[in-house]
């Protein structure tokens, strides 16, 4: 019943009577009395919403016809307002209609119960319903849903279980029967021999020698031997320009005769540049060959 109360006040302090009355005459038309008194009440309980509908009706038609002024339709509702609240705080004096609303209510909860079907839902209609008319109905739903729980866990468990073996059986090393495993050995304290470093392969293209995995020379050996006589002549080249400028650079510039300087001043400069220039090329060539 208490949620039935709530909803007619929210209506009403909505100033929303006419929903209120319509509400309340609906509920009582649908309902049906277990006997003559519980009808006598019901009947009484009908014409007085009704005397309030007619009365909200009456004030409505005064007002359009000008009889009555704004204020005295406001006051009007106020008055059917305080007197509809009245009603349904003391619906007690009905007890048999209290006991429709109340398996109304209860109707309503169990359909939310079973629409959400879940433990938590299950357990609020038994909380408000101890002893209502689907207890055992509840209860056994509950048992029902926890075992379903019971038994997912056991499955997510079993399943986290098996992923945990397969990922070791993964991740372990399996050994090649008849394979001597040197990692076993040195840790067990084994005189065994660690197996061969691999055979590395030349570090730059000055190193003649090339490498095989049988140790025999490449098919390409030949190949490759000339490429490191072109290397080595093209970086002699190299080493000789700068060589020259700085030779040149410096005689131009140094060369004397009778301890006079043998070129003139312009002369001299260029000179000058041309061992810088030297002098640039050579670090660079330095450079170059501390790359390999």
């Amino acid at each position: 019943m208490k949620a039935y109360v709530k909803k007619i006040e929210r209506l009403v302090s909505l100033n929303r009577l006419e929903s209120a009355i319509d509400n309340l005459l609906s509920t009582i038309g649908d309902y049906e009395p277990i006997d003559d008194l519980a009808r006598s009440a019901s009947r009484d309980l009908r014409n007085y919403v009704i005397s309030l509908s007619q009365r909200l009706h009456e004030a409505e038609d005064n007002r359009k016809k000008g009889v009555t002024t704004e204020a005295d339709l406001s006051r009007e509702r106020r008055t059917i307002s305080n007197l509809l609240l009245d009603l349904v705080a003391d619906l007690s004096k009905y007890p048999d209609f209290v006991r429709y609303l109340n398996d109304l209510e209860e109707e309503e909860a169990w359909k939310r119960a079973t629409t959400l079907n879940t433990i938590p839902a299950y357990e609020e209609y038994f909380s408000a319903y101890p002893n209502g008319k689907y207890r055992e109905q509840t209860k056994a739903l509950i048992a029902e849903l926890e075992e379903i729980e019971r038994a997912k866990a056991l499955e997510i468990k079993k399943k986290a279980e098996e992923e945990k073996r397969r990922r070791l059986q993964q991740g372990g090393a399996a050994e090649i029967p008849g394979t001597p495993s040197y990692a076993s050995g040195f840790a067990a304290g084994s005189t065994q021999a660690a197996p061969p470093e691999p055979q590395t392969r030349p570090q730059n293209q000055y190193q003649t020698q090339h490498f095989s995995g049988s140790g025999r020379t490449a098919p390409h050996a030949e190949g490759a031997e000339f490429e490191n006589l072109y290397a080595i002549i093209i970086y002699v080249a190299t080493l000789f320009i700068p060589l020259v400028g700085l030779g040149f650079g410096a005689y131009i510039h140094l060369a004397k005769v009778d301890g006079r300087p043998k070129f003139n001043k312009a002369s001299r400069s260029r000179g000058t540049i041309m061992f810088v220039i030297g002098v640039i090329m050579f670090f660079v060539y330095l450079g170059q060959m501390g790359g390999y």
